[in-house]
Formats: structure tokens, C-alpha cells, sequence
């Protein structure tokens, strides 16, 4: 089912936002701000005609409550404030459905949002017949949906586009059809991801031997549909610089803009940063698991032994039973997903984000960051972030090295609000979401 905040004759999001104030606290989720920050202003003076861009998603935007969502949002809603017209037409699927009754007017008129009812649930059986019979990635081939299809012939159908971005690798497939329906329009890979990477780390780290081989297979797939789909843009926008590099060396050798991750900041300055650890992410993605496990098993009993009363305090959505029976440790505090993550992180004090596997840029960092939180993450964590160890965070890879930098947050309150105000100001000066999007929308405009 297609359904649409704009056209006559659909269902319109017709719930009315709750109080500005109240988006400002972060209850539409993590890191928005987007009644006052955007919504009440009009676009940006352009004297040009505004640039016509479709965003193709396989998840809702909205709410922003994970990094995925989030990158989308803001940069979606950024380059409408620059002066766009956006367009987004987004799967509404299963495991993410949003009610369209629970989007804001505002939001959707804000977005173009257009959603499509997926379910792309993984089913054993499809995956069995997928890895007997098929050289695609099983991960791909969920999203290749016929009624998606139908939305994008439709919505090409009734509106012309400059550019159509593409948010992944799993929209891909759709390229033939935009083509072929729009051939005017440049198609453009905004890549969250050097997708095969997260897979070839999160390989390398798992014990079972049947595992590991499927999930090695599943990254050589995931990289030949890479490799294969890169000479097909008009143009790429990496996360990373580290990323873009990477593409090069897959052979791309079209235009490219490496854009990180930006984030809606809030107009005052977050408070100092202080309090107890934590740690806050989606728990049923593989790699929050790995590090949070090492970070239990390896790191915690060495700052407890240290600092006895230390606490760490865990969030996040969907932790499966037998992660939540691990969070079970002196010490730990589990409050499972919670309804203001932004208001979680600022309730708290050093920030922990131990990850070993993933790719492209972790936007959990970029909102502790905003929010002038104290971090302490692994090497990988970090990637595609220009901060500098001992300025605007900490990096430490063995147990022991993030154990004492941990504890030397924890020991300093004034150290740790020294940090996270450093973080701030990078956050402000470099990930300002506005700033990039008209970056973004520069770029688009010379292709």
C-alpha cells in the first residue's frame, strides 16, 4: 500500500506535532530538532529554479531514532531547507513500520514523504533457496520488492526529477527502471556504507564455523554487487573519506563528494558533560552486541576492580533474551529501549562505543558529539571521524588501554566536560547538518 503525505485522494499524515518544545527535548527521536531548527523557516533563498530530488530509502526516516534513519532525515530535511524540493519515497517496512497517523504534517509536506508497505522479513527458507540458487546476496534480494516497483513507476509517472539519490546499495536494482523511466535524471549512491566491509569484520569475529562461512559467502556476494553497480552512478557520495577510497580502489572513477553524517544541532549549548558511563544502541545489530560483550567481559571488571561504585547504564532496542541476561552484571544497569535517547545521553555522563566490525561512520558518535558528551571508542568506532585522541575523545583497542581511559573521565568530571565541550565544537564547526546539505546541494547542482 502506497500511502502519501501530499497528494489528494491518499491518506495524509493528519496527526498534529506535539509541542515544539517537546520535538526540542528529543521525543521524535534521537537528535531532532527539527520544528524550530526547520520546519519554521522557509527555504533557503535561491535565485535559481529549485532542484527537483527523489530519495529513494528501504527504511523510514522518521523517526530518527537509528543512525540509518537519522542520516537520511537530516541530510533529507537539509537539503529541503537549502532550497530543494524533495521527494521521499520510503519502504515502510515490517521490522520499522511507522503508523502514518504518528508523522507530523510537518514532516511529511517537509519531506515529500511517500511510504510503501513492505514486509522484508527474513525467512529461512527464502535464504536456503537464495544461497543454493542464487549468486545475489540474500540482504539485497529482500528489497527488491514489486510493489516498490510500482511506486517509482507511478511517482515518475506524475513528476519529473533533477536527481534521484539513492540511500544504500540495496536500491541499486531500481537503477534499470530509473533510467529507463527518467532518463533526464543523474542517479546518485549516497553510500552509508562500504557494505561488504561490515561483513568481512563481522566474519572474522564469529566462533561458528558454518556461520563464518555463510557470512564470508554473503560478503563476496555484497562486494561483486558492489563492484558491479559503481560504473553505473552518475555520481557517489561516500560517508567517508576512508570510504571513498575505498570505492576508488573497487574502480569508480566518477564524480564523488565524501560527506559525513550531520546532525540538527540544538541551538543552546548541550550541559557539561557528567555522571555514570553508558552505552546506548540498537541491540539487536550484530556488531553493538560484539562490542558490548567484549566490553563486559574485558573492560568492565578492570574499571570496576579500579573505581568500585562505577556504573555502566545500557539502552537500545530489541536485546534478545540472552543479552539481557548477560547485562545481569554487578554494576549494570539495563533500562532497555527508552522513549528520549537524547535526554538518556544528556542524563548521563562518558559515553563507550567499543566496536570491532560495521563500516562507514558511527552516528551515535556524531550525537554524543552534538550533545558535548565525553567519548571512549575503539579505532573502528571512529573511522571517518577527524577527531583527535585526548582532544575531542578517546581511543583505546586493548582492554586494559579503554579501561583507564574510561576511568579517567570518570575520576575527572571536569576533564570529561572539558572533552565533550571539544567534542561540541567539532560537532558544531564540521557536522552542522544545514551546512553539509548545502555543500551536498552545491555539488548536485554542478553535475
Amino acid at each position: 500500500m502506497i500511502q502519501n503525505a501530499l497528494k489528494p485522494g491518499l491518506p495524509a499524515f493528519s496527526r498534529r506535532p506535539r509541542a515544539i518544545e517537546e520535538h526540542a527535548r528529543g521525543k521524535a527521536g534521537r537528535g531532532f530538532f527539527p520544528p524550530k531548527s526547520l520546519l519554521s523557516q522557509g527555504p533557503t533563498t535561491n535565485a535559481r529554479k529549485p532542484m527537483e530530488i527523489l530519495v529513494l530509502a528501504n527504511k523510514m526516516p522518521y523517526p530518527p531514532k537509528d543512525g540509518g534513519a537519522l542520516a537520511t532525515f537530516n541530510l533529507c530535511s537539509g537539503l529541503a531547507q537549502a532550497g530543494a524540493r524533495v521527494c521521499v519515497l520510503a519502504m515502510n517496512t515490517r521490522k520499522h513500520r511507522v503508523a502514518p497517523e504518528d508523522i507530523p504534517a510537518e514532516v511529511g509536506a517537509l519531506l515529500g514523504l511517500r511510504l510503501v508497505e513492505l514486509d522484508t522479513t527474513p525467512r529461512p527458507a527464502q535464504a536456503l533457496l537464495n544461497l543454493l540458487f542464487s549468486r545475489k546476496p540474500y540482504n539485497a534480494t529482500r528489497f527488491e520488492a514489486p510493489a516498490y516497483a510500482e511506486a517509482l513507476r507511478q511517482l515518475l509517472a506524475e513528476r519529473a526529477f533533477d536527481l534521484v539519490q539513492l540511500e544504500g546499495l540495496y536500491l541499486a536494482p531500481y537503477v534499470p527502471m530509473l533510467r529507463a523511466l527518467a532518463p533526464k535524471a543523474r542517479v546518485v549512491m549516497r553510500a552509508h556504507n562500504v557494505e561488504h566491509e561490515i561483513w568481512q569484520r563481522t566474519a572474522a569475529l564469529e566462533k561458528s564455523l558454518p556461520k563464518r562461512l555463510y557470512l564470508k559467502l554473503l560478503a563476496r556476494r555484497i562486494e561483486r554487487m558492489e563492484r558491479r553497480w559503481l560504473p553505473r552512478y552518475d555520481a557517489l557520495v561516500p560517508i567517508t573519506a576512508r570510504d571513498g577510497q575505498r570505492f576508488l580502489e573497487m574502480g569508480y572513477a566518477g564524480p564523488s563528494l565524501d560527506l559525513p553524517v550531520g546532525y540538527v544541532l540544538p541551538p543552546e549549548s548541550p550541559p557539561p558533560s557528567s555522571g555514570e558511563a553508558f552505552h546506548l544502541g540498537a541491540l539487536d545489530w550484530t556488531p553493538n552486541q560484539e562490542g558490548l560483550l567484549w566490553l563486559l567481559d574485558k573492560v568492565w571488571p578492570l574499571v570496576r576492580a579500579a573505581r568500585p561504585e562505577s556504573l555502566l547504564h545500557v539502552a537500545g532496542r530489541n536485546a534478545p533474551p540472552w543479552l539481557v541476561q548477560r547485562l545481569r552484571a554487578p554494576g549494570v544497569v539495563f533500562h532497555g529501549e527508552v522513549p528520549d535517547a537524547r535526554g538518556f545521553m544528556l542524563a548521563h555522563g562518558p559515553m563507550v562505543v567499543p566496536l570491532f566490525s560495521g563500516s562507514g561512520m558511527r552516528v551515535k558518535i556524531v550525537e554524543g558529539m552534538a550533545l558535548a558528551k565525553a567519548i571512549v571508542s575503539t579505532p573502528i568506532g571512529i573511522e571517518g571521524i577527524p577527531a583527535r585522541d585526548g582532544r575531542e575523545l578517546r581511543v583505546a583497542q586493548a582492554p586494559e588501554a579503554f579501561a583507564q581511559a574510561l576511568l579517567e573521565l570518570l575520576r575527572s568530571p571536569a576533564r570529561a566536560a572539558d572533552m565533550g565541550q571539544a567534542a561540541h565544537q567539532f560537532a558544531r564547526q564540521r557536522l552542522d547538518s544545514l551546512a553539509l546539505a548545502r555543500q551536498l546541494l552545491a555539488f548536485y547542482q554542478r553535475l
